[in-house]
């Protein structure tokens, strides 16, 4: 079961699979986003941030993806997979934002639902809708992003260029051993198979961390959240970000997300069987990233 368990994965999850079932949709894409009927152009006009997600997934973008696309001027679509319309670049800034903005509305018709199917919806605010539009962007598979900007750096410039707008990098953590136990558990993997995976991609992110602090050519930040904090105070929390993109934020926005947010995250580290070994390892590699220090299997 395991060996079945483990091609499954390959198939799933090799790059070059993954890849190719992504730029499958370039062209189809191109020639939706430039065909009669798109939106027009003068929609984007006062856009001044474009926003994406990194990070490692099962670690809660999804809700805040979601919590931001209900804002009366932000649109966050939901895993457009923006950068490959940039491998060569080909896209113009419009086009790329007619494709978000129609994946945001699409969003917002299906519910928002995430990968655990629980809805993110938001009644009464602006998901898939805008008042002014001045923020746009992606909650993306932020792992796969991060590969990428790390494996071609080149791309952040040409984002940069083509979006025309500051960039903001949503850096969502959240307790190391509650993602490594729900991708373990969504991939039927082992425990040390997704912790090795979860550590090789915390060393690309940190790559990338490295260079966005450092980056000086262009305006792009980097917007860090630990989920846990958020989950206790969403109103401020989400406050803090709306500010840092450059936007106000509502009470009665503030409150009608605050609504759908669980009041503590679900520790789904305590759903699986831990070798103590294991939890000691991961531990110890814990202390060496600042950003993760915090954390601990008891905490």
């Amino acid at each position: 079961m395991t060996l079945l368990n483990e091609v499954r994965d390959f198939v799933r999850n090799a790059r070059i699979i993954r890849n190719a079932i992504e730029y499958s949709s370039v062209l189809p894409d191109y020639l939706r986003s430039s065909g009669p009927g798109t939106e027009a152009q003068e929609t984007f006009d006062a856009v001044h941030t474009y926003v994406m997600f990194i990070g490692i997934g099962r670690s809660g973008t999804t809700l805040i993806g979601s919590l931001l696309d209900a804002h009366p001027h932000i649109i966050i679509a939901n895993e457009q997979a923006t950068l490959k319309y940039l491998r060569p670049r080909v896209f113009s800034r419009s086009q790329i934002f007619r494709l978000l903005l129609d994946n945001s509305r699409q969003a917002a018709g299906t519910g928002r639902v995430g990968g655990g199917g629980y809805s993110y919806a938001v009644p009464g605010q602006w998901q898939g809708r805008f008042g002014t539009l001045e923020v746009i962007g992606e909650k993306s598979k932020s792992a796969r992003d991060v590969t990428w900007l790390t494996s071609s750096p080149a791309l952040l410039e040409t984002l940069a260029g083509v979006t025309q707008a500051r960039i903001r990098m949503m850096h969502i953590t959240r307790n190391p051993y509650d993602t490594i136990a729900t991708r373990a558990m969504r991939r039927r993997l082992s425990l040390e198979r997704i912790s090795r995976e979860y550590f090789a991609l915390c060393d690309k992110l940190q790559m990338l961390i490295s260079r966005v602090d450092a980056v000086s050519e262009y305006d792009v930040e980097r917007i860090p959240v630990h989920l846990e904090d958020f989950i206790e105070d969403p109103r401020s929390q989400l406050a803090a970000i709306c500010e840092s993109l450059g936007v106000g934020a509502e009470s009665d926005y503030l409150e009608d997300c605050a609504r759908i947010v669980r009041n503590e995250p679900h520790k789904s580290r305590h759903d699986v069987a831990w070798n103590r070994n294991l939890v000691a390892h991961i531990q110890r590699n814990l202390e060496k990233i600042p950003i993760l220090r915090r954390y601990s299997f008891e905490d």
